[in-house]
This record gives C-alpha cells, structure tokens and sequence, in this order.
C-alpha cells in the first residue's frame, strides 16, 4: 500500500457502535483511527515497546486530523478511551520533552499505524540488541512477513476483561486468571457492554460501603452479582422502548388526522415515525411536517 492509498484509509473516519454506547461517538471516532494507525504499524513491525506497538501523535496534529471536533472535545475523548482502559498513554521518544503522547491499545492487541512518522518510520526494526527491537530482530530483516497480524482468541479475552477491570473498583480487583475465564463464560450469556454497565452500576452502588462490604471482582463474577444489574438495565431499555412507541404512536395519529399539533412536531419526530412504518411518507408531506 502506497502512502497516500494509508493516508486516504487513515482520513476515512467510522466507528463501532459498541464502543460508541461504552464511550460515546467522539471517542469511539478516535479509538477506531488509533487502532488503524497502530495496527499499521504493527503489520510493519514498528515502535515496539514493553510488549505492544505504539503510535504515537501531538494535540496539534489530532486537531487537524479531527476538524470537526475541538481540542476539549479531542482530550476528553482520550481521556475516557483510558479512564475504560480501551488505550494505554506512554512516551518512549528519544526526546523526552517532545510534546507528542504516544498510545497503545489495551486490549493486548498492539494495532497499526504511525500518525506522525519518526525519522526511522520506514525502517522496521530497533538495531538488534536494543531494548525496543521486538523478538531481538534488526533492519535487515525487516521485509520479513509478520507471522501474528491479527489478535488470538486469548487476546481478545483479555480484551474482554480489561474492559471489565477497568469498570470496576480498583482496590477489588483480584486473580485475572480466574476472571479471564469467568468473563468468557458470563459473555456467553450477555453482551459486555451489558456486563461493563454492570460493573459500573455495581461500582458506583458500593462506593460508600465500608471496603468490607464490596465484593473482589473473582466472587462478583462467580456469584453472579452483575445479573442484577443487567437485568435492571435490560427492563430500563424495554421500558424506554415501550415509551418511545407509545409516543411516536401517538405523533402518527396526529399526523395522519392532520391534528393542530403537527405544527409543534419537529422533522426528527416525524421522521422516526415514518422509519418505524407508523405513517408513510406522503401521509408526512400531506400533513405539512416535511
């Protein structure tokens, strides 16, 4: 791939709708161009450091990748992609006063790309014996195929309980080992945006117990504690859902009978009403709301 074919791919923002309802659309906007950038330079085996791969990048230089989003709203997006344990922030530059922060993935995934480039960008390894030249390789076997592009079903595990972890009280969090495992069989029965909602809920719950009181992360997970939770948030989903069609029945029945109230409808409201197939679209235009 050319460097301008990685560039247009770099300016191609999206998101995942799971780390959108984690985050929020900002973070889950920028978390998706730190995966591409480091998963690039995973794939060329650059910036190898304690065990991951980095990219690294200035508050200036995500403001021009980010125009439509401020420097406030760029920070705080960062800061709750590490707060949910989604990234990592370190800084291995040679000069330590560079003001450029450099990001991980915290799922143990180590992605791709660079969205400044060192001067040694387009070299792929550290002179061998250096302490961030991966697996002890050098420059000269740098055209050597990665054998591990993509993450195992162990990492993404991990992925799964970092997310869990970092939702939950830090000083309760005990034994990955056992919680790796519990994590994946409770994912069998929920989504874990449900589960980390979950923790979240029960971290906040117990914040003025007495330490005693609050459960380690390894029983909060056997005993099933989080079902609670989930299910409370499943009937506040089915209760909102319940509202939001009762009320958009409702915005249909005046729009079909052309009440005096589909003057206060809003184009947003009428239009949910026709994607839910309540009304058609000429209904909508006869009533004059679109």
């Amino acid at each position: 791939m050319s460097r301008s074919e990685i560039k247009a791919d770099a300016a191609f923002h999206a998101f995942d709708p799971g780390i959108a309802m984690l985050v929020g659309i900002n973070a889950a906007v920028v978390y998706r161009n730190l995966v591409f950038w480091v998963r690039h330079n995973e794939a060329n085996r650059r910036n190898f450091h304690e065990g991951r791969y980095w990219t690294y990048n200035s508050l200036a230089a995500f403001d021009e990748q980010f125009p439509y989003l401020t420097a406030k709203q760029i920070r705080t997006a960062l800061d709750k992609l590490l707060e949910a344990g989604l990234i990592l922030k370190g800084n291995f530059a040679e000069d330590r006063f560079k003001r450029a922060n450099w990001y991980a993935l915290g799922e143990l995934i180590c992605p791709e790309g660079q969205m400044q480039q060192p001067e040694t960008a387009d070299d792929a390894f550290a002179p061998e014996g250096s302490a961030s030249a991966p697996e002890g390789k050098c420059y000269r076997n740098r055209l050597e195929p990665y054998s591990k592009p993509y993450p195992s079903i162990a990492e993404e595990a991990d992925a799964d309980l970092e997310i869990v972890w970092a939702a939950y009280p830090e000083d309760r969090r005990r034994d990955r080992k056992a919680c790796r495992q519990l994590v994946k069989d409770i994912l069998r029965q929920v989504s874990r945006d449900e589960l980390v909602a979950a923790a979240r809920a029960y971290s906040a719950e117990s914040a003025e117990f007495t330490r005693s009181k609050v459960a380690f992360i390894d029983n909060w997970l056997r005993g099933r504690k989080w079902q609670r939770h989930v299910d409370d948030l499943r009937l506040a989903r089915a209760e909102a859902e319940a509202a939001a069609v009762k009320r958009v029945g409702q915005i249909a029945g005046w729009v079909r009978a052309r009440h005096g109230m589909c003057r206060h409808l809003t184009k947003a409201q009428v239009q949910e009403a026709v994607d839910r197939n309540l009304i058609t679209l000429g209904e909508a235009q006869a009533a004059g709301c679109l």
